[in-house]
């Protein structure tokens, strides 16, 4: 009933508006918290942020969960944070890159199901978290229909733990980039029982050459065609959040493909060639025949006010130990404001 409600306020906001761009004070601004990253969880950290992801929680497949003893610790601190910032809601992360093969069985399995949900409620309450976000990286055309059982049965749970408790309690998604994913996953699914999607608009040219975060592309993948593809699938655009990098990809001819932090980038590459790419809307640090490809502040402000203006729901920053001043997240939401 609260997503029909939501859903015909969302209606009524739109007819009354003046268009598809999103007011100023109307975001989701989501940051990615990795346990074991070098930064400190403070409210430093999390300043700014309306939404903190927990990452990880290791699904096995069984059903089971496996949490860090510094996971539980960044929890709690995540809690003493939120009791100075009433408006932050926290979350913990399932999965990622590397941590998803469970999913398979998990999803398949009824009795699976039921014990990952009900330790997934158990993480909920026992330290007082907003929701859960779902990262399977990545489920397939023959994984749909476990896929969204899953979903179905986490969401439903997670609405009696809401009438039980009297509270919102939130459930997301990671999804990938590559725009062959929503129709092939999402069609015609029931899209509604999720919150918000996390759109991993970046990694486009994983080990080949290319802009690492695209904006626009005259013939390849890049975030506009990504955000196309879901809105094609139903998603509605208040629930899409455009993923932003804090790092960045490129070739070293010593070394390989490389990978850095927008820090190491500023400390590391500040002295080679600088050139800011007009199609893709990303710049480049040059030397010889190397290069690196990522975002600084004007490819954040130009991803910002492309997704304000598209009316998308927010941003979401993977991840925030990559950069510690939040200079990218601040450039972001300066470009977002802009009359």
């Amino acid at each position: 009933m609260r997503r029909t409600i939501c859903f015909l306020v969302g209606i009524l906001i739109l007819g009354l508006g003046n268009g598809c761009t999103k007011a100023k004070e109307d975001i989701r601004f989501i940051g990615y918290y990795v346990s074991g990253s070098a930064l400190a969880l403070t409210e430093d950290a999390a300043e700014g942020l309306t939404h903190l992801h927990l990452a990880f929680l290791y699904p096995e497949g069984d059903g089971s969960l496996i949490g860090t003893d510094l996971f539980r610790t960044h929890c709690l601190q995540a809690a003493r944070i939120q009791e100075e910032n009433k408006e932050l809601k926290i979350l913990a992360s399932i999965g990622g890159w590397g941590y998803s093969e469970a999913f398979e069985e998990i999803a398949k399995n009824p009795q699976s199901r039921r014990r990952f949900i009900e330790e997934i409620l158990g993480w909920v309450e026992k330290y007082d978290l907003d929701g859960v976000d779902m990262d399977w990286e990545y489920p397939d055309g023959e994984q749909k229909g476990d896929f969204w059982q899953l979903i179905t049965e986490l969401r439903n749970a997670l609405d009696l733990l809401e009438e039980s408790e009297g509270r919102e309690y939130l459930l997301s998604l990671a999804v990938p980039a590559f725009s062959s994913f929503p129709g092939e996953i999402l069609m015609g699914e029931a899209v509604g029982d999720i919150d918000y999607w996390n759109l991993m608009t970046y990694d486009y040219h994983l080990g080949r050459e290319g802009a690492n975060a695209p904006l626009y592309d005259l013939q390849d993948e890049c975030v506009a065609r990504t955000v196309r593809a879901y809105e094609k699938a139903g998603i509605q655009k208040e629930a899409l959040n455009l993923g932003i990098p804090l790092y960045g990809r490129g070739w070293d001819a010593q070394t390989g493909w490389i990978q850095a932090s927008y820090d190491e980038i500023q400390k590391e590459y500040a002295g080679f060639q600088y050139t800011y790419h007009p199609i893709t809307k990303t710049p480049y640090r040059l030397w010889g025949d190397n290069w690196i490809s990522y975002d600084d502040e004007e490819s954040v402000g130009a991803k910002a006010r492309y997704a304000r203006k598209k009316g998308l729901g927010g941003l979401m920053f993977w991840e925030l130990s990559d950069d510690r001043e939040k200079v990218l997240l601040n450039a972001a939401r300066q470009a977002w404001q802009e009359d």
